[in-house]
């Protein structure tokens, strides 16, 4: 049973958290660091805290990579929340 507080969201074999799924989003979408603090309401350092973990997540070498990942595994869908 999975007592996390966190609902995860498999992709790709990755378990991904709704919140780290929309920062994926905003990176897929072209978004710079500064960018997705405004849109998502959180300071810079914060943005820069979720691109360390999800390149370790997903094996990315660097931010690039990681845009490159979510861009091409179709992260920007709106819609993946609901699945």
């Amino acid at each position: 049973m999975n007592t996390s507080k966190y609902t995860y969201h498999t992709y790709l074999g990755i378990d991904f958290t709704p919140r780290e799924i929309e920062y994926l989003q905003q990176l897929a979408l072209g978004k710079t660091s500064k960018g997705i603090a405004k849109t998502l309401f959180v300071s810079y350092r914060t943005v820069e805290f979720y691109v360390e973990k999800l390149k370790l997540k997903t094996g990315c070498r660097n931010k690039l990579e990681l845009v490159i990942w979510a861009a091409n595994f179709g992260i920007s869908d709106k819609d993946i929340l609901l699945h």
